[in-house]
């Protein structure tokens, strides 16, 4: 029995197991090269040379200047301007020389940026501001906004070509996400990757025999004594989902239990209506048995006509148990377990 039910907990486990393990490495191979980036160290823009600029890079900067800010993102709710991110035009160079690109920072960041500006304009250097993210290449509209305002300084627009690196760095991210956001879905994808493994080796281990093995022990049978009772058990649901010996009534609905005949009080029917947007999507059926000692117990049949054929074997095999399901049943049984057990339970001899 126990090797039986071993084999079909590690089978029924594997599905959940590939999932989780699935997930896991998925959100790994997704953010492993910016985790790898994160570890070897960020290039540092000003060691960098114009042409080694590239799409996807993550650069570090201390800027101590900008040129003021050429663009603003910005979203409108109710009529009102709310700007989100603001694009500032800073020096490649560590005295705010040609080439110059572009970072792009949260608006949270707008007091000091314009401050640096200001300084900038007259002549002189800011405490450094730190820069941290990803190269993104400026799309048409950006490079347009760019030249547009660095015209106004009386430069013409083949010089602001020739001054300007046609990328930005997008401040606070990683790849698509901000930083901290790199770290966490690695680490989920690292934690879900290990679980998993660390799950499947318990199962194969027999983790999931551990209750039903408690439960033999606890009503006072040997392991031997009840694998004999499997053995000449009657199968009421396939592949030994639920089968019926003379002492125990066997489970193995994901996880196995042995359950004393005599122990189990009542059954009933659980119909579950399941509903997408008002819409009926679908409805599952499951037998629900309870103990005298309040535990309650779940079996997943496939159809109505499958419980109700539970529910009949059960009756003619423990013919002491109340089946069906009455409100003031429910009450009782919460309330007053004596009171249950005179319905019926007291009533009819055990066999």
């Amino acid at each position: 029995m126990f090797e039986y039910l071993k084999k079909k907990s590690i089978k029924s486990s594997i599905p959940a197991f590939l999932i989780m393990l699935v997930i896991g490495l998925g959100l790994c191979a997704y953010q492993f090269s910016n985790v790898v980036s994160a570890i070897n160290g960020h290039a540092v823009l000003s060691e960098l040379e114009p042409k080694k600029l590239k799409e996807g890079m993550v650069v570090d900067a201390d800027i101590e200047a900008n040129n003021g800010a050429f663009m603003e993102i910005y979203n409108t709710t109710g009529g009102k301007k709310n700007t989100t991110a603001l694009y500032y035009i800073i020096s490649m160079d560590a005295d705010n020389n040609p080439p110059y690109m572009a970072v792009r920072v949260s608006v949270s960041m707008e007091d000091e940026m314009e401050a640096m500006a200001d300084n900038t304009f007259a002549g002189k250097f800011s405490d450094p501001i730190h820069i941290s993210g990803t190269v993104r290449e400026m799309n048409s509209s950006t490079q347009k906004y760019f030249i547009s305002y660095m015209k106004e300084f009386g430069f013409t627009e083949q010089e602001v070509k020739d001054m300007m690196v046609p990328y930005y760095i997008y401040n606070g991210k990683v790849g698509d996400m901000m930083n901290e956001m790199v770290y966490i879905i690695f680490g989920i994808g690292a934690v879900l990757t290990i679980w998993s493994i660390i799950y499947m080796f318990r199962v194969m281990k027999g983790s999931k025999l551990k209750k039903i093995r408690k439960e033999i022990a606890d009503a006072g049978y040997s392991e031997e004594q009840v694998d004999a009772d499997w053995a000449s058990a009657s199968e009421v649901l396939v592949n030994g989902v639920m089968k019926i010996g003379q002492v125990f009534t066997f489970i193995n609905d994901d996880v196995p239990h042995a359950i004393k005949k005599d122990n189990l009080v009542w059954a009933y029917m659980k119909t579950t209506t399941h509903k997408t947007n008002g819409i009926t999507t679908g409805t599952t059926y499951s037998v629900i048995m309870f103990t005298k000692d309040n535990k309650e117990f779940p079996v997943g049949v496939k159809d109505e006509s499958t419980a109700r054929y539970v529910l009949d074997e059960m009756g003619k095999r423990m013919p002491w148990m109340l089946l069906g399901y009455d409100d003031e049943l429910r009450r009782c049984y919460k309330r007053n377990i004596n009171e249950f057990l005179d319905i019926r339970y007291n009533k009819v001899e055990k066999i």
